[in-house]
């Protein structure tokens, strides 16, 4: 900041009080050459001597007067205030440099030269910089202290580089040819770590032990970051800086907001009590393996006076580490972390936890950073072993002989105790997995297993790949193991599951197209892009196993429904539709199409016993259309109905329909165009057998069985 009084003569001065609660040196250029406070001195070694008040002579003994010459200046810290004469019209600059303040709090002693050059070389020595930096500005004693309370002695002592010879003009920084090639030159990150070790060697009582000399308290306050220009170098407003025009709020400030908010930033120093003792505030009773201790143990930093240190370091917080012993359990650990930071003077562990049960265990807390020997031991306590249950969180009671469950099966574990979550699963080191058998209804084992192991972020396992191939009642028992095997206590859980044969059909179609050149080597990207296109075709029914073949490019499908009517309005949307897929910025046309009706109701679930020439109760509807394209004429073939009954009488004998002349449908073959004379291409009736898993009509027309086989 500079100050400069316009057209002035060398005779008119006037003395400014400035108020800086910014606790930083304060250094005066007059024109560009530095100007030493009042209460400094140079000695014989050019080094700066900060004096002391003379408690014989005034308060304001070392303020300067409209006598002094132009520069004159001085800081009364008490009141945080910069006083300085400005005369003539040669500018004063006011120049803000980062450094260390500390007030070191002693019983009352008489504080010699002898006694602040053996305090500057022991501070200089426990910090590891050059005795230069460090320079005692003030000792205020109980005698001589008029503004704030003393008991006993306070030396002041500021911690950095001297100040700069001259001003760089341009823009107001200091400058000094020595600063860049100085090794003992402390920047501000190095102020930043001579902090924290300035409040280490008081805490742990390193410079007490070298001064010999007891140290209540001290009084820190650590350097403040250089301001930088926003603006580099262009005149600022209060509006210049914060967010930009077209900007979202960034959390930056405007140069006035800077100005309102700089100063009520202070924290003002930082009080570091002396550390006597270490305590254990609450101690621990028990609890279960692999959860939190119960009550949480607390740990406490105290001092001499008994009161809690709530400021441990600066910058580098404090840290104990934590072990566990036991007469009967060597492997036994301390999760989730073997060490605990202080906050506010307090350790909470809340999160503790023993990793096996037994008895006796010993909690031993030891701070270890810093070093200070402080130790602490928990009285005996015991944990108990940990059971669990399984929840299944979700899943499906019925499913279908065709499709994989859906929802899928997902169980978690929780805590049988307290009925929450499990978090922290695997805490042994072990893998946790989950076993899906499935019985019968009457309980006897079906062969048929599935494991899942458990996610370790989530602390679930599923089964998503569980297909039934033969209908009926069962059960579903999950269990869990773990790799290791381990002795937890684990509940299982079953419930019941029916699945059942749902109507269906087979569909497919050819697309005109070269198989080599369209599908390639990505053969499941085509089939998911034909999946996709065949879902907004058919939006309200299950379509699933879609294969593709040379030959063209044919596609085969199924589809299935737990209700009839909608497999047969799916057939008649796919037989009425143009089917047109788009792959690779490509368009393909379908030139024929082929749909075979499967399965019926579950009335014939009985049915199993007849003869097998009485399973072809199910009728076969193929309808084959081709399309010839381009310009060539559409040739009108002959509709060809092919005629399949068979009928043989028996109690629950029933009708079926037909492709019989007597009753056939009458289909219009066009291009690219199919259309029908009834509301469905096949009729229904009340009733048809279901298909089992070895239940392949030897009249239906599909290429390939409709169920392989049992899941693997």
């Amino acid at each position: 900041m500079r100050f400069h009084l316009v057209y002035a003569e060398e005779s008119d001065a006037i003395r400014i009080a400035f108020k800086y609660t910014n606790p930083q040196r304060l250094d005066i250029y007059y024109g560009d050459s530095y100007i030493n406070p009042k209460n400094v001195e140079e000695d014989e070694n050019g080094e700066l001597v900060f004096k002391s008040k003379d408690p014989s002579l005034p308060y304001d003994q070392f303020l300067p007067t409209l006598d002094d010459p132009a520069g004159s200046n001085f800081y009364e810290r008490s009141l945080e205030q910069l006083y300085f004469i400005l005369r003539g019209n040669t500018p004063i600059t006011v120049r803000t440099a980062p450094v260390i303040q500390l007030a070191i709090n002693l019983p009352p002693v008489t504080v010699d030269e002898f006694f602040e050059d053996n305090l500057v070389n022991n501070l200089a020595t426990l910090l590891g910089i050059d005795k230069s930096r460090i320079r005692v500005v003030n000792v205020i004693s109980e005698a001589s202290n008029r503004k704030r309370q003393v008991e006993g002695t306070s030396v002041e002592i500021e911690i950095g580089n001297p100040p700069e010879t001259t001003l760089n003009n341009e823009n107001d920084t200091a400058t000094n040819e020595t600063t860049t090639t100085d090794p003992n030159a402390l920047d501000f990150d190095i102020l930043e770590n001579v902090t924290s070790m300035v409040a280490e060697v008081i805490q742990t009582g390193q410079l007490e032990e070298m001064l010999n000399i007891s140290i209540l308290s001290a009084d820190v306050q650590p350097p403040v970051a250089p301001p930088v220009d926003p603006t580099s170098g262009v005149r600022a407003t209060p509006d210049t800086g914060g967010p930009q025009p077209g900007e979202v709020e960034n959390g930056t400030l405007t140069f006035g907001d800077r100005l309102n908010t700089s100063e009520s930033d202070d924290t003002g120093p930082i009080t570091l009590a002396i550390p006597s003792e270490l305590r254990l505030l609450s101690q621990p009773e028990g609890g279960i393996e692999g959860l939190s201790l119960t009550p949480t143990p607390i740990l406490a930093v105290y001092d001499n006076n008994g009161e809690v240190v709530t400021n441990l370091g600066i910058g580098d917080p404090w840290v104990a580490s934590i072990v566990v012993t036991s007469t009967g359990q060597s492997s036994v650990q301390v999760m989730p972390d073997t060490e605990v930071t202080f906050i506010g003077g307090y350790a909470n562990l809340t999160d503790i936890s023993i990793t096996h049960p037994g008895f006796g265990y010993v909690l031993t807390f030891t701070v270890t950073d810093p070093p200070v020997g402080f130790t602490m031991d928990t009285a005996p306590f015991d944990v108990s072993k940990r059971e669990f249950i399984i929840n299944v969180v979700q899943g499906s009671q019925t499913g279908s002989t065709a499709l994989e469950l859906s929802p899928y099966p997902i169980v978690e574990l929780l805590d049988k105790g307290i009925l929450e979550k499990v978090t922290n699963i695997g805490w042994r080191g072990r893998k946790w997995f989950a076993k899906l058998k499935l019985k019968t209804a009457s309980g006897s084992s079906t062969g048929l297993e599935w494991t899942a192991e458990f996610n370790s972020n989530d602390t679930t396992a599923a089964f998503s790949k569980v297909l039934i191939s033969t209908p009926g009642s069962y059960l579903m028992v999950f269990t869990v193991f773990t790799i290791p095997d381990s002795d937890i206590i684990i509940a299982g859980v079953e419930y019941s599951l029916t699945i059942s044969t749902f109507p269906s059909a087979k569909m497919g179609f050819v697309l005109d197209a070269d198989y080599d050149t369209v599908v390639s080597n990505d053969k499941m990207s085509f089939i998911s892009s034909v999946d996709n296109q065949l879902s907004n075709i058919l939006p309200d029914i299950t379509i699933y196993n879609i294969s593709i073949a040379k030959g063209s490019i044919v596609v085969d499908f199924y589809i299935q429904s737990a209700n009839r009517q909608a497999v047969m309005d799916a057939i008649s949307t796919f037989m009425n539709t143009d089917i047109v897929i788009e792959y690779n910025g490509q368009t393909y046309f379908a030139t024929s199409k082929t749909t075979s009706f499967i399965g019926a109701s579950d009335d014939d679930k009985n049915d199993d016993n007849d003869d097998d020439e009485n399973d072809d109760d199910d009728e076969t509807v193929i309808i084959i259309g081709a399309v010839v394209g381009g310009t060539i004429l559409i040739v009108l073939m002959g509709l060809f109905i092919l005629v399949c009954y068979s009928c043989h009488k028996k109690r629950n004998s029933k009708e079926y329909a037909t492709t019989s002349h007597g009753n056939a449908e009458k289909y219009e073959t066009r291009e690219m165009n199919w259309q029908t004379s009834s509301s469905a291409l096949v009729k229904e009736n009340e009733g048809a057998s279901m298909m089992t898993f070895n239940d392949k009509p030897e009249k239906l027309a599909i290429d390939n069985p409709v169920y392989t086989g049992d899941y693997n």
